[in-house]
């Protein structure tokens, strides 16, 4: 079994079909890029629906990365006139950043985990969706912000 990598800005995706059960289809742009789409959506599928499936969370280059259109080194490079430069100069403290967010900061960079694993350490940011609310005098997001969990969303969800 391949291990799954996974920056910590995109461990939303992953969170929202998990927790959210939103569709991996919905909601992301992929960079309308059907092999972007198609690699992003199988990697979702396979951390979410397989509990021994290893992960392990990364400051640099990750599954989604390799088939992104406007990486230059990738195996999809196909938007030149958009080229991303994190490729080349990662910003590891953006990443530690969403990692402390998310309460995984302990696994960045380290051994791999399950995405059981993974699923459980991020179980509180799941439940402060529900109990935490938005302060307007503060530049970081709530968990309801973050995740985009609409008032209606919310009433269907699990607490």
């Amino acid at each position: 079994m391949e291990t799954i990598k996974i920056l910590p800005h995109h461990i939303g995706h992953y969170f929202e079909v998990y927790f959210l059960k939103r569709n991996p289809e919905e909601g992301n742009s992929w960079y309308d890029d059907e092999k972007a789409k198609q690699n992003g959506e199988k990697a979702i599928k396979t951390v979410v629906l397989n509990p021994s499936q290893l992960i392990s969370l990364v400051s640099k280059y990750d599954n989604f990365c390799k088939m992104c259109p406007r990486n230059k080194n990738g195996e999809n490079f196909v938007q030149p006139e958009n080229t991303c430069v994190l490729y080349e100069n990662p910003d590891f403290n953006h990443e530690l950043n969403h990692a402390k967010f998310l309460g995984i900061d302990d696994i960045l960079d380290k051994e791999p985990v399950t995405a059981e694993t993974l699923f459980k350490k991020l179980e509180p940011i799941y439940k402060r969706i529900f109990t935490e609310q938005s302060n307007p005098h503060s530049s970081t997001k709530s968990p309801r912000e973050y995740f985009r969990v609409s008032g209606s969303e919310l009433t269907l969800l699990d607490f």
